[in-house]
């Protein structure tokens, strides 16, 4: 339904819903590689925690964060659950389920039988063995 828009208005509508998606992904590139760096980094010795997250705030995003940005003191999802490089985690979370995702839309959404014995195998691969399973062997 147009809400009495021209076919045109309702258009760019429709793709302003889309507009700068990617920003919040280059965002979360970019605190998962802080993370990742502040628990690898040998280098932490000799750059303050604040210079790495600058470094890399300037490869991955095009607009860099403002003086007020103290990344490194916020990362709640790694620090409070207690599990190094937590970001990065989420973010390869959100990969698998574009992955499973992608799998359903190239069986082809419409086919029942299809996205039926996909859904069976998605069940039976990731599901049930929960974690007693490596999440990539499973993806595999």
């Amino acid at each position: 339904e147009s809400f009495g828009l021209t076919s045109g208005e309702a258009a760019a509508a429709a793709l302003a819903g889309t507009f700068h998606s990617g920003a919040q992904t280059a965002e979360e590139v970019r605190l998962a590689r802080v993370d990742l760096e502040l628990h690898s980094s040998s280098d932490i010795e000799r750059e303050s925690p604040f210079d790495i997250a600058s470094k890399i705030a300037a490869e991955t995003v095009p607009t860099l964060p403002g003086a007020e940005d103290h990344t490194p003191c916020a990362f709640e999802s790694s620090l409070s659950s207690g599990h190094p490089a937590g970001q990065y985690a989420d973010l390869w979370a959100q990969v698998l389920a574009a992955d499973v995702f992608e799998a359903f839309q190239e069986v082809g959404l419409s086919d029942a039988r299809a996205v039926r014995d996909l859904g069976l195998r998605f069940r039976a691969s990731i599901l049930a063995p929960g974690g007693g399973r490596a999440p990539l062997d499973a993806f595999r």
